[in-house]
């Protein structure tokens, strides 16, 4: 429930999306009333808990806010529409066995990148659903965390022994 400690928040143009630790996923709608600068939250809903047993172990917002990535620690995504959404829209995996740590879409919003835990981030054209590169981080440890710059131009993936652009 929302009771239980969020451990993992994304934010993109007034959106909300937060990982409870007991896997809940929740979605969030914030205003900010510009007048008072005081800001609040509504429940748009609850997106899901676990794709075959997984836990969910990142998020990522759309650029155009439009739809959400859920990475799962078993090697699933799956993408789901934030106006309405009870299932997913698409559940992709890689065929090799690896697991997803992180995900983040490219800011053109037409590839989303997957940390996997052999150290090599994943490109996936999401119109496609297709695995179109897989970039080696020189680490044979887990992705811990990757962003796109502005441009999407570079990319910086943190591992457990250093962080790369």
């Amino acid at each position: 429930g929302r009771n239980d400690p969020v451990t993992n928040l994304c934010y993109l143009n007034g959106m909300l999306v937060a990982i409870h630790e007991k896997g809940s996923v929740y979605m969030y709608k914030i205003e900010v009333d510009k007048g008072t600068e005081k800001w609040s939250s509504s429940e748009i809903h609850k997106i899901t808990q676990t794709h075959q047993g997984s836990a969910v172990c990142g998020i990522a917002i759309h650029p155009t806010t439009e739809l959400i990535a859920l990475a799962y620690v078993g090697g699933h995504c799956s993408l789901f529409q934030t106006s309405k959404q009870t299932s997913p829209l698409s559940i992709f995996r890689e065929s090799s066995g690896v697991q997803y740590t992180c995900v983040a879409f490219h800011p053109d919003g037409l590839l989303l990148g997957l940390g996997c835990s052999d150290g090599f981030v994943q490109m996936w054209d999401i119109s496609e659903l297709a695995n179109v590169a897989s970039l080696d981080t020189t680490s044979s440890e887990n992705v811990h965390a990757l962003a796109f710059s502005e441009n999407g131009y570079y990319m910086v993936v943190r591992t457990a022994k250093n962080t790369q652009l």
